[in-house]
């Protein structure tokens, strides 16, 4: 688990964004304000700020890229449980997350539970998903809610301004246990480096998987001309996991705190540009001296990486030492695909492949209603042909080609409608729901599933529907846009194929255990 002086996040604050109408601002923004005073002045550690889910984001696309670092870069989880939270997929995410990622004792030590009404604690206990992964009844929750109103949340503060007493109560109970946790970790030794890299074929330095580095890729300050072509690396690196961070020029006028956790240093140069003066000049300007400062500070050499862009032309002449520090480092220097290659996770490995019938199918639910009744055909077929470039993307042997089947889902028989058994996936319609009505068609199609839920997106057409300004919803699964609704061109908009595919490959994987357990042998009767 995280070392708190390592963390980013004092405590990552997951909660459905729907319940929020100050009370849980207000509650992080105390509780944070309270921490720093009782922890920062008695042990002089720098506390960080909390993550609100709802605020800082992002709240919609893939689990598997900005929100896993946050998590993991939080030295506990606060779930905040209210009216919308037991119906969150979104927010059981966070936590599937925050288990896999800190263990049965991080449920232990590492994660609070705040109740804002009686009724909706208990509604979340009763709801089987959430007590297959937490069991509640082992696990303590702190009752925010009023003593005289079981299902209203306590008052933050009363009209003379003050804190209300109930409030005050149940803060503190969970300040003064979360305050010794700190402190207690604080007083630990220091944490073991993490292990010299073995040379690899080419005698260079072999990359630690960025599954487990400890601390994040770090991209040191850029000259102004590649900032926009850094922070587009890092983001596209933070997409698919890897925990990176970018320093800001005025880091420069610091001792670089942040080089004590990183696990690598990357400086990107270019064969010209502005140079920045660092805070104690050095010829070869602000590269120069983050590397002098990362090998004063004892880390190592082999960590160190250059990032060759000297593909994006800069016009600003290049600074004094500049090109002689160039020619030092051009040979160890590495170009933007190499960096993707040693850092970025490899692709998760399907399960081994089983025997499939020629009639064996895997099936996508697609909604079909009276405003869009005939979108949910030409779109099937389009969620095919990704389907088939995904499976020859893993090999023909684990799936057959074109063995993928949309069906119409028809949602005014829903009542009606048999179990969906055999769902490997659903697709909804947006369409011109508002969005009540779709989370409750989306509760009207869940109750039809078995207890092993398929993946599920939420498709939004565009045209009819205009280019939407915010589409993610609270309690709803990813909302992805689709072009061309109302033609046979229907297709995802280029931004969100990856979050398409990585729909499909869930599906892929799914499909393929289920269809790999059926071939087992049965387990023997025992007398």
């Amino acid at each position: 688990m995280n070392r708190f002086k390592v963390c980013n996040y004092s405590a990552f604050i997951s909660y459905a964004h729907a319940d929020d109408e100050g009370w849980i601002s207000d509650f992080a923004s105390e509780l944070e304000r309270r921490l720093r005073n009782r922890v920062g002045r008695s042990t002089g550690v720098t506390v960080p700020g909390m993550h609100l889910s709802g605020k800082d984001g992002p709240v919609g696309g893939s689990l598997s890229s900005e929100l896993q670092a946050r998590i993991a870069e939080s030295f506990v989880m606060i779930i905040v449980v209210h009216d919308d939270y037991a119906q969150s997929p979104w927010c059981l995410k966070e936590l599937e997350y925050f288990k896999a990622l800190f263990g049965e004792r991080g449920f232990l030590d590492r994660l609070y539970v705040v109740a804002m009404s009686e009724r909706a604690i208990n509604l979340v206990c009763a709801k089987p998903s959430w007590k297959q992964l937490l069991p509640f009844d082992d696990q303590i929750w702190i009752p925010f809610f009023r003593e005289d109103d079981h299902n209203r949340p306590a008052r933050v503060r009363l009209d003379q301004g003050q804190f209300s007493q109930r409030f005050e109560d149940q803060l503190e109970r969970l300040l003064v246990d979360l305050v010794d946790k700190v402190k207690a970790d604080c007083a630990l030794p220091p944490a073991p480096p993490p292990p010299p890299l073995s040379p690899s074929a080419d005698g260079r330095a072999a990359a630690t998987p960025a599954s487990t580095c400890a601390a994040p890729l770090l991209f040191g300050v850029a000259s102004p001309e590649l900032a926009a072509p850094v922070r587009k690396l890092a983001d596209e690196l933070r997409a698919a996991g890897v925990q990176a961070d970018l320093l800001a020029p005025e880091s420069l006028n610091g001792d670089f705190p942040e080089f004590d956790s990183a696990s690598h240093l990357v400086l990107p140069f270019s064969s010209g540009g502005e140079s920045l003066r660092p805070y104690k000049f050095s010829a070869g300007g602000h590269l120069a001296a983050q590397r002098d400062v990362w090998l004063g500070k004892g880390r190592p050499a082999s960590q160190l990486i250059w990032l060759d862009l000297r593909e994006f032309p800069c016009a600003a002449p290049a600074g004094r030492g500049h090109a002689e520090l160039v020619a030092q480092i051009e040979a160890d220097s590495i170009k933007p695909d190499a960096l993707r290659q040693r850092f970025l996770p490899q692709r998760p490995p399907l399960p081994p492949p089983a025997p499939v019938a020629a009639s064996e199918r895997v099936n996508i639910y697609i909604e079909s209603n009276q405003n869009e009744v005939d979108l949910w055909d030409p779109l099937g077929e389009k969620i095919k042909k990704k389907w088939d470039e995904l499976v020859l993307e893993y090999g023909t042997a684990l799936v057959p080609p074109l063995c993928l089947h949309a069906r119409g889902l028809p949602l005014a028989e829903i009542e009606k409608y048999p179990a969906l058994d055999d769902a490997d996936g659903v697709v909804m319609l947006w369409g011109q729901k508002s969005p009540d009505s779709l989370r409750n068609q989306i509760e009207k199609v869940e109750l039809k599933m078995p207890g092993d839920m398929p993946p599920g997106i939420v498709a939004y057409l565009m045209p009819p529907q205009p280019d939407p300004k915010k589409r993610v919803l609270p309690n709803l699964w990813k909302v992805l846009r689709f072009q061309g609704a109302d033609s046979a061109d229907i297709d995802i908009v280029q931004e969100e194929a990856a979050l398409l595919k990585e729909f499909l490959r869930k599906i892929l994987v799914r499909s393929t255990r289920k269809r790999h357990a059926a071939v087992l042998p049965a387990a023997p009767t025992l007398p």
